[in-house]
């Protein structure tokens, strides 16, 4: 992971955290609940992303290896 520095690190995590709030605040909408787009649940999709930018910031701006092969963000297709 490149490292930028402390004050471009903090103004990462300062607009990781807006973002997320942002997030949270907006719920998920009614409309993908229970959809599947490729075989994939936007739920699930949805919960699997918060997992990873939830960890993200606890961890000091990196993912726990293997965090995300776990999640099944980016099963293979083929």
């Amino acid at each position: 992971m490149r490292d930028y520095g402390p004050v471009i690190r903090a103004e990462q995590m300062r607009n990781a955290a807006r973002l997320w709030q942002e997030h949270l605040d907006a719920g998920f909408p009614a409309d993908p609940r229970g959809a599947e787009f490729e075989d994939i649940d936007m739920v699930l999709l949805d919960a699997d992303t918060a997992g990873c930018v939830y960890t993200w910031p606890d961890n000091g701006g990196a993912l726990p290896a293997g965090s995300v092969r776990r999640s099944g963000l980016f099963r293979s297709r083929w």
